[in-house]
C-alpha cells in the first residue's frame, strides 16, 4: 500500500499562504487598533474642549439665572409684596401691586423664552406667578419640601431637580426649577420665596453647541441630584470612562463647573467613533482580499513552476527503479534541481555501463570455465579408467585395491552425476559411508564411526552434498593422538529433520568455538578458507545453502563442550511426493 504524502507544490502552497496572509492579518488588525486609539484620543480631546465650552457658558446661564432670583431683592415693590405679607395673615393684592408684578413678568418673558413660571410664594400662602390663570392662587404643603432647600441655601440660588410642580394647574410636566430664600436685606428674615421654572430649551441650547444628536448630557447638583435631563430614567451618575447603556456602549467625559457647582456628564457613542475605523478596516479587508487571491495564484503558479522538474526527476525515479535502466530525466532549469536530473542521469549512464561491464566479464569468466574443462581429462573417462583399475585388481585377487578403486568411482560418479539439487537421505548417507570407509582404510585403528538411520527416514529429500564437508571436518580438524570416532545419527522432532555429525576428537575452546560461529553464520562476507581441504567455506555453504532454500529457523548449529564437537543440521520433512515440486 502506497503511503499518502503532500506533492512538494502543496508544501509550497501551505508554507507561502500563511506568510503573505498572517503578516497582512496582523497589520490590519494592528492599524484597526492604533487608528481606533487615535480616534478614541482625538474624541475625548474633542469631548474635552465642548465640556470647556459647555462649563463656561453654563457658569454664564447659572449666573443669569441668579441675577434673575435676585430680581425681588432690587425691587421696593416685590419687597412690599413680601412684607406685607410676611405675618402669614390673608391681604387683599392692591392695583399697584399687581400691576408692577405683571410688568416685570411680561419683561421677563421678553428676554427668557425658556422661563414657564417665575413665581413669588409669600410667607401666608399667596403666590404671584407671570402664568397667570395657570398658576393656583395660594401653595400648599406640597411646596415645603423644596422650600426646605431654598432656606438650606441661606440666601444662595440652589438648583432643585426635576419636579412637576402642584401650583401649575394644567401642566403636568417635568421641570427644572432654582429657587431662593428671599430674606429682608435688614433683619436677614426671610419674608418669601421666589421660584424659576425652565424648559429644558435654556440647558439644550448650553449643552448641545453644535446641535449633534449623538451626544448625551447629564447635569447633577452638588447633592447629585440629576438635574438634566427631565426625563427621570437612567438616573445614575456616570462612572469611569466607559458606560454601556441598553447594549450601547459610550465614551464617558466629566466636568464640574466652577460657580455652580454642577457636574456636567458628556457621553458619546463608541460606535459612532467607530464608523470610520471601520470603514478603513473594511476597505483594507477587501484590498488584503483582492491581494490575497493574487498572492495565492501567482504562488500556486510558483509552485507548480519549481514542483514540475522535481516531479519529472521523480517520475524517472519511479520508472528507473521498476528495470528500465535507460530512463533518463530531462535537465529542464539551471539551478539545484536541474543539478540532481544531471546527476540522476549520470549515475544512470555509469550503472548501465556497470552492468555492460560485468555481464561482458561474467561471459568471459564462463567461457574461460568452458575452455578449462574442455581442456581438463573428461570426468566420465576418469570414471571409467577407475572401473577398469578395479576389474584388473580383482582379476588378480587384489580384493582391497578394487573395493577402495570401486568406492573412490561410486564417489565421483554421485558428485558428478546432472540430477536435481534435492537427493535422497539413503543417497547422501552412502556416499558419507563411502568416504569414511575410504578414509578408514588409511587411517587405520584411529577412525571409527557408526550411521544410525532409520528405514523410515531413507525416503526423505535433502539437499545435495550437505553431510561430507563435516565428516571431512572432522578427519582433518578433529583427529588426535587417541583417534577419534565419527556418529551420524538421523531423527525426527516436531516435524523436523535433524541430522547430527557428532564426534570425540580434541573438540574446540570458546574462542574457536565463537570464530566458526560467527564465520558460518556471516549472510555478507564468505570467509577465506581454513586449511587445506577449505572446510571452512563448505561449512559456510551448507549452513548458507539450507537457510536461502528453507528459511528462518533451518540451518547448521555447531556445539563443543571441550572434547568433541556436535554439528545438527535442522531440515523439513520432505517425502517423495514432493520431490517433483522440490
Amino acid at each position: 500500500m502506497r503511503r499518502r504524502f503532500l506533492s512538494l507544490r502543496s508544501k509550497f502552497i501551505l508554507v507561502f499562504l500563511p506568510l503573505i496572509a498572517v503578516p497582512l492579518l496582523v497589520t490590519i488588525t494592528l492599524t484597526h487598533r492604533l487608528y481606533d486609539g487615535s480616534q478614541q484620543a482625538q474624541s475625548r480631546q474633542f469631548m474635552r474642549n465642548i465640556l470647556t465650552q459647555v462649563s463656561l457658558n453654563l457658569d454664564r446661564y447659572t449666573r443669569e439665572l441668579d441675577r434673575l432670583t435676585m430680581m425681588p431683592l432690587m425691587n421696593g415693590d416685590y419687597l412690599d409684596v413680601f412684607h406685607r405679607r410676611e405675618s402669614g395673615a390673608r391681604v387683599v393684592s392692591t392695583y399697584a401691586e399687581r400691576l408692577a408684578i405683571s410688568a416685570f413678568n411680561v419683561s421677563l418673558m421678553l428676554e427668557r423664552s425658556e422661563i414657564v413660571g417665575y413665581t413669588l410664594f409669600c410667607l401666608n400662602g399667596d403666590i404671584f406667578s407671570n402664568a397667570g390663570p395657570d398658576t393656583a392662587a395660594r401653595w400648599t404643603q406640597a411646596e415645603e419640601s423644596w422650600m426646605a432647600t431654598a432656606r438650606a441655601g441661606e440666601g444662595s440660588m440652589v438648583f432643585l431637580p426635576p419636579n412637576k410642580p402642584a401650583y401649575f394647574i394644567h401642566s403636568q410636566e417635568y421641570m427644572v426649577s432654582v429657587a431662593r430664600a428671599i430674606r429682608d436685606p435688614v433683619t436677614m428674615r426671610v419674608i418669601g420665596f421666589v421660584k424659576i421654572d425652565l424648559s429644558n430649551a435654556g440647558f439644550r441650547n448650553v449643552l448641545y453647541l453644535d446641535d449633534n444628536e449623538n451626544m448625551l448630557f447629564y447635569i447633577y447638583n452638588a447633592e447629585n441630584q440629576k438635574i438634566y435631563p427631565y426625563a427621570m430614567q437612567y438616573a445614575f451618575i456616570p462612572r469611569g470612562d466607559k458606560l454601556e447603556i441598553e447594549g450601547k456602549e459610550y465614551l464617558v467625559a466629566t466636568v464640574t463647573t466652577g460657580e455652580s457647582g454642577l457636574s456636567v456628564y458628556m457621553m458619546y457613542p463608541y460606535d459612532v467613533l467607530q464608523r470610520d475605523a471601520r470603514a478603513i478596516t473594511a476597505a483594507m479587508l477587501q484590498m488584503s482580499a483582492v491581494f490575497l487571491g493574487v498572492s495565492g495564484l501567482l504562488c500556486v503558479l510558483f509552485a507548480a513552476r519549481i514542483s514540475r522538474p522535481v516531479r519529472s526527476l521523480q517520475e524517472s525515479l519511479l520508472t528507473y527503479s521498476r528495470g528500465s535502466l535507460s530512463e533518463r530525466s530531462p535537465v529542464r532549469t539551471r539551478d539545484e534541481i536541474g543539478d540532481l536530473a544531471s546527476g540522476f542521469n549520470q549515475m544512470a549512464e555509469r550503472i548501465q555501463r556497470l552492468i555492460r561491464e560485468q555481464y561482458q566479464a561474467e561471459l568471459n569468466r564462463q567461457e574461460a570455465e568452458i575452455l578449462a574443462l574442455q581442456s581438463q581429462m573428461n570426468p566420465h573417462f576418469l570414471y571409467n579408467t577407475l572401473e577398469s583399475v578395479s576389474m584388473c585388481a580383482l582379476n588378480h585377487d587384489d580384493i582391497d585395491t578394487s573395493d577402495m578403486v570401486s568406492k573412490v568411482g561410486k564417489m565421483l560418479r554421485y558428485s558428478i552425476s546432472v540430477q536435481k539439487e534435492l537427493v535422497r537421505l539413503r543417497q547422501e548417507v552412502q556416499f558419507v559411508e563411502d568416504y569414511l570407509n575410504l578414509q578408514a582404510i588409511r587411517l587405520g585403528p584411529r577412525l571409527t564411526f557408526s550411521i544410525r538411520l532409520d528405514a523410515d527416514l531413507e525416503e526423505c529429500l535433502v539437499p545435495k552434498l550437505i553431510l561430507q564437508p563435516f565428516v571431512e571436518n572432522v578427519v582433518t580438524h578433529a583427529l588426535g593422538d587417541q583417534g577419534v570416532h565419527v556418529t551420524l545419527h538421523a531423527l525426527v522432532r516436531e516435524e523436523t529433520l535433524l541430522i547430527e555429525i557428532r564426534d570425540d576428537g580434541v573438540g574446540m575452546d570458546a574462542g574457536r568455538l565463537s570464530h566458526i560461529r560467527e564465520r558460518m553464520y556471516d549472510e555478507k562476507n564468505a570467509p577465506a578458507a581454513e586449511g587445506r581441504g577449505g572446510t571452512g567455506i563448505a561449512l559456510r555453504n551448507v549452513h548458507q545453502r539450507i537457510f536461502m532454500r528453507f528459511g528462518p529457523p533451518y540451518g547448521v548449529r555447531v556445539e563443543s563442550e571441550g572434547r568433541g564437537a556436535c554439528f545438527t543440521l535442522r531440515l523439513p520433512l520432505l517425502w517423495k511426493e514432493e520431490e517433483n515440486r522440490a
